[in-house]
């Protein structure tokens, strides 16, 4: 399905797209109907969604601009040995890239080329050039890294069941999922649920999290629109902003005791969200985390909470009743803003305490309910 234009020399040709067939592994080969593949142009596979895993032979030179642009589908990849430059963007937000090998003879890589490949958590680096875990240079190829290496096997595998697993004997972090089933037991010895993991897992419905797992990443579960339940165990500490941002099916959220402290975004758009226990350890609710929550009916702060962030509760027009531990000092700005159906406010503390809680601007729906001192 590969589709080829003449190269700048006699009987070379440069890969030009792909047609209409679905590839998911595409081989380049080095020659083809006689001619010599030395180059892949300019926005050749750009924002295709289908491709999984390119292999760039030897007898490529160059590698164009853009050439890769938001392949999303797109995980891995093998650079030749006789690719010298990289150019601008040439995969950029390539979203589910987890691990590249750069060849040997590559010089130059443009702006840009690795921006926004969150996930490219090893590199794989055979050139002279001096890739460094978290730097923006050389196309911020090293920039989301945990690490760059020449020599050694890679700590990276895909499982049977799909997952995909960086282990580097300490840490054991699932970076993704390639499967097809709709229902996980992670795998027991997860340390870590990588940023991003399970994003767009679209017909994802349900998820058991292991008791080895301490922290669930940045968007880990973003957009996950069939999810409805999930499993947390208690040894989870933290839970990365937007991490089940726009799971618009989940309805119900236990988040444990050993939990302290939630990211911004975290629940915003789940719009199914009806009831929800927040732990003990919680300190503080950041900003738009119930964003646009509209199903919840009522939730309760425990005391450990001393802060609610701006928009916590933007929107959640079926709140009906709050509970508000007595060590909150701060409410944020607009955080309960379009909470029409608010009437009760049950508050763990004294008239004197409540008056001395800074409210932000916007916050009538609150101020105005009925409210009781427990």
């Amino acid at each position: 399905g590969l589709e080829y234009a003449a190269g700048a020399e006699e009987n070379t040709c440069v890969v030009a797209g792909i047609g209409t067939a679905v590839e998911k592994d595409v081989i380049i080969p080095g020659v083809y109907q006689g001619k010599k593949v030395v180059g892949i142009k300019d926005g050749a596979f750009r924002e295709n969604n289908t491709i999984r895993s390119v292999e760039i032979p030897d007898s490529v030179t160059t590698i164009g601009g853009g050439a890769f642009y938001n392949c999303i589908s797109l995980t891995s990849i093998t650079i030749g040995s006789s690719v010298t430059s990289i150019g601008s963007g040439a995969f950029r937000s390539c979203i589910s890239l987890t691990s590249i090998t750069i060849g040997s003879n590559v010089m130059s890589i443009g702006n840009e080329a690795f921006y926004n490949c969150y996930k490219l958590i090893e590199v794989n680096n055979l050139s002279s050039l001096p890739i460094i875990a978290g730097s923006e240079e050389y196309g911020s190829l090293g920039y989301y890294a945990k690490r760059v290496y020449k020599e050694g096997e890679s700590y990276l595998s895909t499982d049977k069941d799909g997952y995909i697993v960086y282990d580097d004997g300490t840490n054991k972090i699932l970076v993704g999922y390639v499967g097809t089933k709709t229902e996980l037991t992670l795998p027991e010895g997860i340390t870590e649920i990588y940023k991003f993991a399970f994003e767009y897992c679209i017909s994802l419905t349900s998820i058991t999290i292991p008791n080895s797992v301490t922290s669930i990443g940045i968007g880990a579960f973003y957009d996950c629109i069939s999810l409805t339940s999930i499993m947390m165990p208690n040894s989870v500490t933290s839970i990365g902003y937007s991490a089940f941002l726009d799971c618009s099916s989940l309805m119900s959220i236990t988040i444990p005791n050993s939990v302290t402290s939630i990211g911004n975004y975290v629940f915003s758009g789940c719009s199914s969200l009806t009831s929800i226990t927040i732990g003990s350890s919680v300190t503080s609710i950041g900003d738009y985390v119930f964003y646009d929550c509209s199903s919840l009916t009522s939730i309760t702060i425990p005391d450990s909470v001393t802060s609610i962030g701006n928009e916590a509760f933007y929107n959640c027009s079926s709140l009906t009743s709050i509970t508000i531990g007595s060590n909150v000092t701060s409410i944020g700005y607009r955080a309960f803003w379009g909470c029409s159906s608010l009437a009760q406010v049950n508050y763990k503390g004294t008239e004197d305490q409540w008056n001395k809680i800074y409210i932000g601007n916007d916050n009538s729906c609150l101020t105005s309910a009925k409210r009781n001192y427990i």
